[in-house]
């Protein structure tokens, strides 16, 4: 699958590093260059450096032939909206992290309204973590739930 992973901090990193060792096409983008430099020495993984929310950075991203984009940076909002640029240009699916608790309220809106095919609470149970709900969208051959995510 053709991944674009949004932010490159822990979960980012994590997420990277594990569906590049199960041989999926990765791309990370993140606005820190010492972060996307991080990436690009250690893993085998496309990077970016920009603002994942920017249409030109998902564009150089190809976002529009992606099976998934995952935002998972610091910032709700980022994450939310880099997601519905994705469902915009095309991408099939997307999971934001989203950890402010007042965001459930709209739920609804998030998720049919706005494209979002998934969105992740930090207060969430271990199974909906972002790592989970990504092997629940990926084709029960290439599910790298198997592998411990790291944190």
């Amino acid at each position: 699958m053709k991944i674009v992973i949004v932010g490159a901090g822990k979960i980012g990193y994590s997420l990277a590093e594990e569906l590049a060792n199960e041989n999926h096409d990765i791309t990370v983008v993140d606005i820190e260059k010492e972060k996307v430099k991080l990436l690009s020495d250690t893993l085998d993984v496309m990077t970016l450096c920009g603002n994942g929310a920017a249409i030109s950075i998902q564009r150089e991203a190809n976002v529009d032939e992606s099976d998934l984009l995952i935002a998972v940076t610091a910032q709700d909002e980022l994450n939310m909206l880099a997601c519905i640029v994705a469902r915009k240009l095309g991408c099939k699916n997307t999971i934001a992290r989203v950890r402010n608790l007042e965001y459930t309220e709209q739920l609804y809106v998030l998720k049919s309204e706005l494209g979002l095919s998934t969105v992740s609470y930090k207060h969430h149970t271990a199974h909906e973590t972002p790592e989970h709900l990504v092997c629940r969208l990926l084709p029960e051959k290439k599910k790298p739930c198997q592998g411990a995510f790291r944190m």
